[in-house]
C-alpha cells in the first residue's frame, strides 16, 4: 500500500506537465462533439496514464459553465456555456476517470465560469443573486454530488452564498459554501481540495 498521494494536473493529459505524454484535445472540443462516449474515454484514458506515472488524483474535469467571454482564465478548458451540457458530458468524464481508478477532482467549485479575473492573480468576485448562481454554476456540483470523488474549490468571492461576515472571503475558506452548500445541502462526501495557492 503506497502512504502517499499525488495530484497532477491534466486536464488535457499528463502532457500538460510532462511533454512526452499523449496531448488530448481541451474539453471544449469534446463538448463540441456532444459525446459522452467521447468524455468518457478522454476521462479514462488520461486517468490510465495518470495512475500509470504514479499519480492518483487528477485535477479533473472542469465542470465550470462558460459564461464570460471576457474570461481570461477558463474560455476552452471548459465543455460549454450550456449548463445541462456540461453535467451530461462531466458526469461521463468523472465515470471515465473513476473507472480508471483515480480520483477526479471537478473544479472550480462553486464556477469560474463568470469572471473576467485569473483567481492566480487577484480575487474574482460573482455578484450575481444566489438563484442564478444555484441553477447555473453550482449545478453540475449538486447533480454529481452522489457520483464524484473529488472536488477542488475556486479562490473567489460569492457575496450571495457566504454567511454573513463571510461575503469577502474566497470559497475556499467559506465554512458556508463548503460545508453548508456542498456537504450538507448537497450530500457530498468526497475528497475536497483547493485550487493552487501559488
Amino acid at each position: 500500500k503506497n502512504p502517499f498521494v499525488f495530484y497532477i494536473d491534466a486536464e488535457w493529459g499528463v502532457a500538460q506537465v510532462f511533454p512526452d505524454g499523449t496531448r488530448f484535445p481541451a474539453q471544449m472540443a469534446v463538448g463540441a462533439s456532444r459525446s459522452e462516449e467521447l468524455a468518457y474515454q478522454n476521462g479514462y484514458v488520461i486517468a490510465s496514464e495518470c495512475k500509470a506515472l504514479g499519480f492518483s488524483i487528477v485535477g479533473s474535469p472542469v465542470l465550470d459553465i462558460n459564461l464570460n467571454y471576457k474570461n481570461p482564465i477558463i474560455s476552452t478548458r471548459a465543455f460549454s456555456d450550456d449548463t445541462d451540457l456540461v453535467i451530461k458530458l462531466g458526469r461521463a468524464y468523472v465515470q471515465g476517470i473513476q473507472d480508471a481508478g483515480v480520483i477526479p477532482c471537478g473544479k472550480h467549485y462553486p464556477g469560474h465560469g463568470d469572471t473576467a479575473v485569473d483567481s492566480h492573480m487577484s480575487m474574482p468576485i460573482v455578484t450575481r443573486d444566489r438563484d442564478s448562481l444555484m441553477n447555473i454554476e453550482l449545478r453540475p456540483y449538486k447533480e454529481l454530488a452522489k457520483e464524484m470523488w473529488g472536488v477542488m474549490t475556486a479562490h473567489i468571492a460569492f457575496p450571495a452564498l457566504a454567511e454573513k461576515g463571510e461575503e469577502n472571503l474566497p470559497a475556499t475558506l467559506s465554512r458556508k459554501i463548503i460545508y453548508g452548500i456542498l456537504r450538507e445541502e448537497f450530500g457530498y462526501d468526497g475528497l475536497i481540495i483547493s485550487d493552487s495557492l501559488t
